[in-house]
């Protein structure tokens, strides 16, 4: 699922880079998934989500409400990653790349595919890392699905 290219720079003091990537990697198989508590428990509770045409999303509960209704609509399973730069400092880290998601109704109507860039803003809390931004943009148009 997940791609790993590009730049990766970890600088002195971060002990377990690896965490970040395993963050990354519980939120891809979580929204692939549609797992609602997998994935509203890898962002803080002051998140914000900015999303592509939608206004800000804040909070945690307001994460939830967001996914709740992605994963109530779509099916998400058609879901890749690819993560071109991941940069980890002591306690903050982010992650740039693109999704290409294949969205089809969970009730059988006509599916989208859907060309994301994004970027994911992490903090360290009590050793693990949270997701704090989550800023999407399409890159290029949407198209049907067979």
């Amino acid at each position: 699922m997940p791609v790993r290219l590009g730049l990766r720079r970890y600088h002195p003091g971060v002990s377990g880079p690896i965490s970040v990537e395993s963050t990354l990697d519980r939120f891809d198989r979580s929204f692939a998934a549609g797992d609602l508590d997998g994935i509203v428990s890898l962002f803080s509770d002051d998140a914000v989500l900015l999303v592509h045409r939608q206004p800000s999303i804040a909070g945690r509960a307001a994460v939830r409400d967001a996914f709740g209704e992605v994963f109530a609509a779509f099916d998400t399973s058609d879901y890749e990653s690819r993560y071109d730069t991941i940069e980890v400092h002591v306690d903050s880290a982010y992650v740039m790349g693109d999704i290409v998601e294949g969205l089809r109704p969970q009730d059988g109507g006509s599916g989208i595919r859907v060309y994301v860039r994004v970027v994911l803003f992490f903090r360290r809390i009590d050793l693990s890392w949270v997701i704090t931004r989550l800023l999407t943009g399409r890159f290029a148009p949407d198209e049907p699905l067979p």
